[in-house]
């Protein structure tokens, strides 16, 4: 359970993946994670990034995307873009996409899956128990 970086535990304790507070930019607004994936244990092996709402279904959220930037480039510009289309429009949770360990290196995969369960119901397909006091409130 420590693993699961999310709203009501925004730092692993690693303190190498992170959530930071929710900003408001001129397309609405943005939710963003940190992750030193040079500095993870060997072990891990893969870092998901999943979005949940407050219980409306993402066919409310009309531009639901990932950027993905390396910090260490200063050309701010993305090494990757990914339109998040929700299914069957009910999903409440949505595993947005994952970086994952290749050789040496990282990789990212778009995934898209989403969950009509929301928080506890991602939660749950890791294996992970979530108390339902923790359940509401944002990705």
């Amino acid at each position: 359970d420590e693993d699961f970086v999310f709203y009501n535990q925004p730092r692993h304790p690693s303190g190498l993946v992170r959530r930071l507070p929710k900003r408001s930019v001129a397309e609405g607004l943005t939710d963003t994670i940190e992750a030193d994936l040079g500095a993870l244990d060997a072990s891990v092996d893969q870092v998901v990034i999943a979005a949940s709402s407050d219980g409306d279904a993402f066919q409310q959220v009309p531009d639901l995307r990932i950027l993905l930037f390396d910090a260490a480039l200063a050309d701010g510009e993305p090494l990757a873009v990914f339109d998040v289309r929700p299914e069957t429009g009910e999903e409440t949770a949505i595993i947005c996409g994952e970086l994952y360990r290749r050789g040496e290196g990282w990789k990212f995969r778009a995934v898209g899956q989403g969950y009509p369960t929301g928080l506890i119901g991602l939660a749950t397909a890791f294996g992970i128990s979530v108390d339902d006091s923790e359940a509401g409130g944002g990705p």
